[in-house]
Order: C-alpha cells, then structure tokens, then sequence
C-alpha cells in the first residue's frame, strides 16, 4: 500500500487533515491503527498545538480517545 507512510516519512499535513475527518467508527481488524499511525506520522514537538487541534477534528470518538491518550501519554512522559 503506497498511500501508508513509512516510519520515516509523514503522511503530510494536507492528507492528515482529510484522513482525521474519515475514521473508522468501530473497530475494523487493526485497521484503525493503521490510520491512526498515519496521523500520528504529522506529528511533531514544534506543532503541538496543530496537532491538538487536528485530533479534535476527529469524527471517530473511538479514535478521537486513542489519539488523544496518546498524545496525552507523550505529554506526560516529557514533562
């Protein structure tokens, strides 16, 4: 699958935007945590505030909850 970024690369900003609003609302056979490691492929320290912002664009609240535990757990793991 192409569309998938790799570890290294980002999905891009533009593409996280149209993905976030198009989650699966239910689980799907680990699919939904592909879409949520190709959101989360946007995220970066410097756009913490951004990335705040796209999770709550989120129309999943399954997912909305996972990603804002994760970015959750990554706050509480820096401070």
């Amino acid at each position: 699958m192409r569309w998938i970024p790799s570890p290294d690369r980002s999905l891009g900003w533009e593409k996280a935007e149209i993905l976030i609003k198009c989650c699966p609302t239910d689980y799907m056979s680990g699919i939904e945590w592909i879409v949520l490691n190709c959101i989360e492929s946007v995220f970066a320290p410097e756009v913490i505030e951004d990335f705040r912002n796209l999770i709550e664009k989120c129309n999943s609240d399954m997912m909305k909850n996972m990603l804002l535990k994760r970015f959750q757990n990554y706050i509480s793991n820096r401070e």
